[in-house]
């Protein structure tokens, strides 16, 4: 039973990750390969599943170079891939640029990573505020979203 749930856990947590055809297959076997190839069964397969698009594998990927720390309100939002708002937004840490990778924190865990649309400075200033707020506080008006739902990878 463990031994099964952490074959399953393996194989999900490689193949979210990376999208390859993986093969354990005996390798004392003559041709163990290509019999694999064509179907018999001396190994296990572990297939990436079709459904993460190459942006967000990406995301993944990307080293972050800050953190967002958002409430439960905002975390439930991410986990249903909607945007994160800044009124979402508790704590900001790190120096950031607009268009950089940061760690998106919820509970004390990293729930995903994003692409902010502000820098950090800016992000300090409208965090836990509305929306529209964001041009009278900011002398412009960019993204409703401090990361877009499009730019958000789930971890």
């Amino acid at each position: 039973m463990l031994k099964q749930k952490m074959k399953r856990d393996i194989k999900n947590n490689l193949s979210q990750f990376i999208t390859i055809f993986l093969m354990v297959a005996i390798g004392v076997m003559a041709y163990s390969g290509i019999k694999a190839y064509m179907g018999e069964d001396i190994g296990t397969v572990f297939l990436a599943p079709s459904g993460i698009s190459k942006k967000r594998r990406w995301i993944k990927s990307a080293h972050a170079v800050g953190k967002l720390v958002i409430d439960e309100g905002a975390g439930k939002a991410i986990l249903a891939h909607r945007s994160l708002l800044p009124v979402g937004i508790k704590r900001i840490e790190g120096r950031f640029d607009e268009g950089d990778v940061v760690e998106i924190i919820c509970n004390g865990d990293v729930v995903a990573k994003g692409i902010v649309s502000y820098d950090s400075d800016e992000l300090l200033r409208i965090a836990g505020k509305r929306s529209s707020d964001i041009c009278a506080l900011l002398g412009r008006k960019g993204h409703d979203d401090a990361v877009l739902s499009g730019n958000i990878a789930l971890l």
